[in-house]
């Protein structure tokens, strides 16, 4: 529960939507640390990002899901253009 140490941030609160790097969201459908209604909400709120729902997926990484995961992280950083001015 390391969720519960956290703290600061509080100047980001409510600024999600000045994201402008490419977003992948990977969140588990019965995730009980963190209700996939927030994976799903943060996908919304930033511009053009991608939801990738983990079905029957908890909060860990289990290796059933590693396969979806990696396919996903590949095929999103093969798509990111680099930043303009950047090589």
């Amino acid at each position: 529960m390391n969720h519960a140490g956290l703290s600061g941030g509080l100047e980001w609160y409510g600024r999600t939507r000045e994201i402008e790097a490419p977003l992948l969201v990977i969140h588990g459908s019965v995730d009980p640390v963190i209700d996939h209604a927030h994976g799903v909400a943060l996908s919304r709120a930033v511009k053009g990002a991608r939801l990738v729902t983990l079905q029957d997926a908890g909060h860990d990484l289990h290796p059933d899901d590693w396969e979806t995961m990696t396919r996903a992280i590949t095929a999103h950083t093969s798509a990111a253009s680099p930043p303009h001015g950047a090589r």
